[in-house]
């Protein structure tokens, strides 16, 4: 830390005391987050070697949900709109945040904020028809996430994970090409950059 500290005062920064910590990414045990990223070590499903994975932290997910809760509200403004209208103003947000992560290991936590939003506006369709959530829980059944993102416009997050593809040589260059994978956990190759 002392090493560090002398190469920043050099470039005439410094080190917070309270946000900055050593972390023994080694094992896997640990992880920190960094701009809203959670980052670990993880062994690979395909490959069984460990790679540095990062997904969205847990108050990055925390903030977002606040978010929809708040633009999906029965009570306040959304209770008298159309459903449309509240997807319209939805939309841009999870947009938003998708090109942010996606380019991470997130499609668990993708998945977890699609089905929030089904369910946040599952309820509010039914509080609409004056139904109590509670005795009738079937109602993700009669609206589900396909029918808002078909026939409604509602963006999917799931299905827009950016891996980097197999790399190629061209010219002196190593180049990735990026993939777009549906569901998969984890790259199906090994990261990593470098000359030839």
């Amino acid at each position: 830390m002392r090493r560090i500290r002398e190469i920043l005062e050099t470039l005439g920064l410094e080190l917070h005391p309270q946000k900055t910590r050593l972390v023994g990414l080694g094992l896997g045990r640990e992880g920190f987050c960094f701009l809203g990223c959670y980052f670990r070590v993880v062994r690979s499903h395909f490959t069984g070697k460990r790679y540095l994975y990062r997904w969205p932290s847990l108050q990055a997910m925390k903030s977002l949900r606040s978010r929809i809760r708040a633009l999906t509200d029965r009570r306040r403004r959304a209770g008298m709109r159309d459903v449309r209208e509240v997807i319209a103003d939805l939309n841009p947000l999870l947009r938003g945040w998708c090109n942010y992560f996606r380019t991470g290991n997130a499609s668990e936590k993708f998945r977890q904020i699609d089905r929030y939003v089904t369910q946040r506006l599952t309820r509010l369709l039914a509080s609409r028809r004056h139904q109590n959530w509670q005795r009738r829980p079937f109602h993700m059944k009669e609206w589900p996430h396909k029918r808002f993102v078909e026939q409604h416009g509602l963006f999917k997050l799931l299905g827009t994970i950016r891996y980097l593809g197999l790399p190629r040589f061209v010219g002196q260059l190593w180049v990735w090409d990026l993939r777009i994978y549906e569901t998969s956990p984890s790259p199906p190759w090994p990261g990593g950059c470098g000359k030839r």
